[in-house]
């Protein structure tokens, strides 16, 4: 298959056509008595319970517990305990490597850049080729985030590392408590499972260029923080990585949606923010109607789901700083910028290098 040229992937009309038809698409299809809304329903409980957690245990960041809630919550008690087992076992071996890692090379910047490029990139290409796809991806961006958060300190790591876990953990349990309560046991076994299918990239070559990809933009963000100093790394490793996938057009779709789900759910949390909500409760209970709004977009249509999803992690940012809203535009600002900054180095990289085409594969690349 032919390679999609540069100007095609980042067409800002045709991923605008498609975000909108999915949002069409969802908002005709609203039914308030379908197993949607009631999906949604348990996202927004799953991340009001797992930021009150989060408050009560005094971890450093409640917002990621809601967001891995979020983000976990799927259409059944199976398939949610499945993605939070992936989620848990990915980002507890990440922040375990990175913790090792971290002894040997936190003061050196040169060490600690070949070890970010090497760590993800073979965490990317194993996830490209590999059943556990998911794990792969959450142990990729946990080493990245902690190994990055020592470049300001290095003594930072360990307690990133284990405060970074924690809140996934609390997160996954709110998620399973939540579809416990709400969602069927099972849909059906496919479905349920649909995380552990056998990806369907059989190219190594083709998932090594897209991995090489991926590490070279978190290397080249990791060398920007450290000399600019730019705002947002966090949301630059990631959005680099989110965007780095073996189908290009699906990637870069991801960085649009990543944008446009940041600006809305940014906007949402700031409203709130207006309004001085200083009574936990008050704050817990805004936070579920905005994630169940997001909820039900996050599990729609594929041209504009990872909207829906982002936006909520962007609401979380922009609303969630404790026990009480944020009271400054400083999370929001970092997320959009880092998202820029990812979207900025992926587009270099495609104009540098290209983007691989379709799979490609043979019998020598297998």
């Amino acid at each position: 298959m032919v390679a999609p040229r540069v100007d095609e992937l980042w067409s800002v009309a045709r991923h605008w056509r498609q975000f909108a038809d999915g949002i069409r698409a969802d908002i005709v299809g609203l039914d308030p008595a379908g197993p949607r809304v009631r999906r949604a329903i348990a996202c927004g409980l799953a991340v009001a319970l797992a930021v009150w957690c989060a408050v009560v245990l005094d971890l450093d960041f409640p917002m990621w517990s809601g967001m891995s809630a979020f983000i976990c919550l799927q259409a059944s008690v199976a398939a949610t305990a499945l993605k939070g087992m992936l989620r848990t076992v990915g980002t507890i071996a990440g922040a375990l490597l990175a913790a090792f890692l971290v002894g040997f090379i936190a003061d050196d910047h040169v060490a600690l850049l070949a070890a970010v490029f090497v760590c993800v990139t073979y965490a990317l290409y194993r996830s490209y080729l590999s059943r556990y796809m998911y794990a792969w991806l959450l142990g990729c961006i946990t080493v990245a985030l902690v190994l990055m958060s020592t470049i300001a300190d290095p003594a930072a790591g360990l307690h990133v590392a284990a405060y970074r876990a924690t809140e996934i953990i609390v997160g996954v349990a709110a998620a399973w408590a939540a579809g416990v309560l709400l969602l069927p046991e099972a849909t059906d076994p496919h479905t349920d499972l649909a995380l552990l299918d056998l990806p369907k990239l059989q190219s190594k070559r083709h998932a090594a260029f897209t991995a090489l990809e991926g590490g070279i933009g978190i290397a080249a963000v990791l060398v920007l923080y450290a000399v600019l100093d730019l705002p947002g790394f966090s949301s630059a490793s990631v959005s680099v990585a989110r965007i780095a996938d073996p189908d290009p057009q699906v990637g870069r779709h991801r960085g649009f949606l990543r944008l446009i789900g940041c600006i809305v759910g940014g906007a949402a949390g700031l409203v709130m923010v207006g309004f001085a909500i200083d009574w936990l409760p008050a704050l817990l209970f805004w936070l579920f109607a905005w994630c169940t709004v997001f909820g039900y977009f996050g599990s729609g249509s594929p041209g504009s789901a990872y909207f829906g999803i982002q936006a909520a992690f962007a609401f979380c940012i922009a609303f969630v700083a404790g026990a009480e809203p944020a009271a400054t535009l400083e999370p929001v600002i970092d997320r959009l910028a880092g998202i820029l900054v990812g979207v900025a180095v992926f587009w270099v990289i495609d104009v540098i290098v290209g983007a691989a085409g379709g799979e490609g594969s043979t019998a020598a690349d297998r």
